[in-house]
């Protein structure tokens, strides 16, 4: 029997893959919480983020799946924040839904 609970994780890695390309240009990451593209509004990663992550991680397959774990891993743990946000909100004011 496990006497103590273990620590929760913390944060997934930084949003700050893919790089932009024009170096000027706003990347194409994560929008947080929506999880929507900064650039084009798309679902993340949208097409453009999908070709600059291939590119950025060329030949290193296992740390795009590494990042992109951690991105899952931060989605997920949003989804559950907001999830329990919105059954709060709920039990406070049902009339409002």
């Amino acid at each position: 029997m496990i006497s103590h609970q273990l620590p929760q994780p913390g944060d997934g890695p930084a949003a700050d893959r893919p790089r932009a390309y024009p170096p000027h240009a706003t990347p194409h990451t994560p929008l947080r919480p929506l999880w929507c593209c900064r650039a084009c509004g798309q679902p993340w990663p949208c097409a453009e983020a999908r070709l600059l992550l291939k590119a950025d991680y060329a030949g290193n397959a296992i740390g795009l799946s590494i990042y992109l774990c951690g991105m899952f891993y931060e989605a997920a743990r949003t989804c559950a924040m907001l999830a329990a946000w919105s059954a709060t909100v709920e039990l406070i004011s049902p009339e409002a839904t």
